[in-house]
């Protein structure tokens, strides 16, 4: 279908020089002896469209119906018509060859963004599998929504905190996230604990700000460096709600 249309197009084109040369050239349909000569016009137009092939093609046929009109007519083929000749060929070859040249950069430079756009195409379907595995694998060790908001509030608000806020805040994370009624922060000083902060007493007794080295439960978790519940301890159920 393409090369259907470039032919006939090409014909299109000479028959149009043709019709103007029979109306203004008095009945010399091909121009002859014309120094810039109408088939020029028309050898430049297909290669600027097409290539050298188109360029080529287009010359020939040119120079085929000049050599015509010259048989016709007569005519002897001097310098001036050797000139045209020349001209018409040289033009579509010259012509061509630039625009085949563009073509070539054309086409080079086409395949480069088609390459560009699979390889940006190839990145995108690696970062959504890579981003889809992130999301599984959060989800896995974070666990629920509610859980990662806990964690992340927990981090935020104790880097926000200076040395002498940490102690209250610590006592409040207590009570928000373990639903604790009442909790105390001790700090272990040589042989004592000193109670730094606490939340939900009402009073704080004496003997409950310092606390000497003993075999209380605090004690005994200290000497153990882990958690102690009065269980541990085989306290009486009684005595480890008081």
């Amino acid at each position: 279908m393409t090369r259907k249309r470039y032919v006939l197009e090409i014909l299109g084109l000479y028959l149009l020089v043709a019709i103007l040369g029979m109306v203004f050239k008095g009945g010399d349909w091909a121009f002859t002896g014309v120094l810039f000569h109408p088939y020029l016009v028309i050898v430049a137009v297909e290669a600027v469209q097409y290539g050298l092939a188109q360029s080529m093609v287009a010359a020939f046929v040119g120079c085929l119906l000049y050599l015509i009109r010259l048989q016709s007519v007569g005519a002897t083929q001097g310098g001036g018509h050797l000139w045209i000749l020349f001209a018409i060929l040289a033009t579509g070859l010259v012509l061509g060859l630039t625009q085949e040249s563009r073509n070539r950069k054309m086409r080079e430079l086409r395949s480069e963004l088609e390459e560009a756009r699979k390889d940006q195409e190839r990145l995108r379907q690696r970062v959504s599998v890579l981003s889809s595995a992130n999301e599984e694998l959060n989800d896995r060790i974070l666990g629920e929504e509610s859980t990662v908001t806990s964690f992340s509030e927990i981090a935020r608000r104790l880097s926000v905190l200076d040395e002498k806020d940490l102690y209250p805040a610590i006592c409040d994370l207590v009570v928000d996230y373990l639903q604790a009624d009442q909790t105390s922060y001790y700090e272990l000083s040589k042989d004592k604990l000193i109670m730094k902060a606490q939340k939900g007493w009402g009073t704080v007794a004496e003997e409950a700000v310092v606390i000497s080295k003993g075999k209380g439960m605090l004690w005994n978790a200290v000497k153990a460096g882990e958690p102690i519940t009065p269980m541990d301890l085989e306290i009486p159920p009684g005595a480890a709600q008081w």
